[in-house]
């Protein structure tokens, strides 16, 4: 029953009937990544369907000269295709169902409606991958860093008298590799903003004291 839960909290699968979920996904092969232990590579796997079941996976490309391009970020109930050129790379502990395309075919088959959330999916992904290239293009390295500091906060963010305390989960070089930028830049960022006084730092947990303000201006 857990491994049916895992599929119907997931915005594509969601409301599908148990049975069909069953016969068709929870016997597939499934793996425990630790963080940042590489999940896929070019060309691997695909014949599957990657289904995130926990954590989150960072999606990137890898120029000739080595820098790394974030695509996309994976969450908790998010699927995406191995037919890329992309790496994945777990941000946190991940445990992955690989889905056999063949599999999920059936199941479409038995479920129409399926394609058309699927199309559904792979938008927002796309339109996840658009925000992240018009901030590489468009925002310099600061704004860049506030608005990720100001969206990890709203999304996981917990309220506390000092202010809202956050748990990035990451250090500074997993987080200039996300942002595109160096780890002593991001590095410089946070410093700057615990000496004005607007967060305080303990190790990878921020407060922000004041996160309305900070939001106003990281998101303006």
């Amino acid at each position: 029953m857990r491994r049916i839960a895992e599929f119907q909290d997931s915005p594509l699968f969601a409301e599908i009937d148990g049975t069909k979920i069953e016969n068709h996904l929870t016997n597939c092969s499934r793996k425990v990544f630790r963080k940042r232990e590489t999940v896929f590579r070019p060309g691997e796997h695909r014949q599957f369907i990657y289904f995130l079941a926990r954590g989150r996976l960072r999606v990137y490309v890898i120029h000739p000269d080595g820098q790394e391009f974030t695509v996309t970020v994976l969450e908790q109930g998010d699927v995406f295709s191995g037919h890329t050129r992309t790496f994945g790379k777990a941000l946190e502990e991940c445990e992955v169902v690989f889905v056999p395309i063949q599999s999920f075919r059936f199941l479409v088959l038995e479920v129409p409606h399926l394609s058309f959330r699927l199309a559904g999916v792979l938008g927002d992904s796309l339109k996840n991958t658009f925000n992240i290239i018009e901030k590489l293009a468009f925002k310099d390295v600061n704004e860049r860093l506030s608005q990720f500091l100001a969206e990890t906060a709203e999304q996981q963010g917990t309220q506390t008298a000092a202010g809202v305390s956050v748990n990035l989960g990451l250090n500074y070089q997993e987080i200039a590799t996300l942002i595109g930028c160096s780890r002593q830049t991001v590095s410089a960022y946070f410093n700057g903003l615990q000496k004005q006084g607007i967060i305080q730092i303990d190790k990878k947990i921020v407060v922000i004291h004041d996160l309305n303000a900070f939001t106003a201006t990281a998101l303006k």
